[in-house]
């Protein structure tokens, strides 16, 4: 397999969040002090809050050209569902979120869903096209199914790109059935073609939506059930804290670390404040031991 250069930069996290949902001040500051601490990416999608997300990032981006580059999801349309990923669906969202997000290309452009019933192989010959035009420098899928995984990366690769992976993958242990439609976590057949070719993986919700920083006690977000709110992360929760007492640091700093040890995974944080932003990039520095990532997943 030739060795390719990767989509995303060497800082492992990458700014999700609240765009569009926040106010414009507050957005402001999460980038500049994201782009300040040395982070490369953000990510947004084409319909997150009604295209207002990808609005707000693009704002800051016309009065600072350059300092990050974007991740955008698209796939969904303007309705917020899934769309034939035709070519002309495909290059039409792609080229209104460039001219939303004042970038001169997406550094990454990725499919928020998959076309089951549309052949891999034109999808493939639609994602490198949007790089030969200058569209994307990039790309990736989220929320295929391994088997469409495994037959579109091959081909991509054939044309010279190594495309990127989002998934959900953290310390958490979701309950996939509570996944909104077609989400898709990590599943162990997802990952053995993530690990057979080498592919970058990058984590939405990779602090598993902030449940590392809240107690049992805590009240679930939003007051619906909570999917990564189950026993086995319960466990492991503990054991963060545990770990995170010793070494003087946050248990989601711990989880977090836990991902990042692992070297294919980039991880899409949203933090809400800038000590959660400080906690997330404590992460990027912190090296567990192979026996204290053992012992945090499964307790031996």
């Amino acid at each position: 397999m030739p060795t390719l250069a990767r989509p995303l930069g060497t800082t492992r996290l990458v700014l999700g969040g609240a765009f569009g949902l926040e106010s414009q001040a507050d957005s402001d500051r999460r980038l500049e002090a994201f782009a300040a601490a040395g982070g490369q990416f953000v990510e947004s999608g084409f319909t997150y809050f009604g295209g207002k997300g990808m609005a707000a990032v693009g704002a800051w981006q016309r009065g600072h050209p350059g300092r990050l580059k974007v991740v955008m999801k698209i796939g969904h349309g303007a309705r917020g569902v899934d769309i034939p990923l035709t070519r002309e669906n495909i290059f039409a969202d792609a080229t209104a979120a460039v001219a939303a997000l004042h970038v001169p290309a997406l550094g990454v452009m990725v499919l928020h869903c998959d076309d089951p019933g549309r052949p891999v192989d034109e999808i493939a010959d639609t994602l490198v096209a949007l790089i030969d035009q200058g569209v994307a420098e990039a790309v990736g899928v989220s929320n295929w199914t391994a088997p469409r995984l495994a037959a579109l990366v091959p081909l991509l690769l054939e044309r010279g790109h190594l495309p990127l992976a989002s998934y959900h993958f953290s310390l958490a242990a979701p309950d996939a059935a509570l996944f909104p439609g077609t989400t898709l976590p990590s599943t162990p057949q997802i990952l053995a073609v993530v690990g057979e070719y080498g592919l970058p993986l990058l984590s939405w919700s990779a602090n598993a939506g902030g449940f590392f920083a809240r107690t049992d006690a805590d009240p679930t977000p939003g007051g619906g059930p909570d999917p990564f709110d189950t026993p086995l992360s319960r466990a492991r929760r503990a054991r963060c804290r545990e770990l995170a007492a010793l070494r003087g640091l946050e248990p989601a700093t711990v989880a977090l670390a836990w991902s990042l040890g692992h070297p294919q995974v980039w991880a899409s944080v949203g933090p809400d404040s800038p000590a959660q932003l400080e906690q997330a990039l404590a992460a990027t520095a912190l090296d567990l031991s192979p026996a204290d990532s053992r012992w945090l997943a499964d307790g031996a």
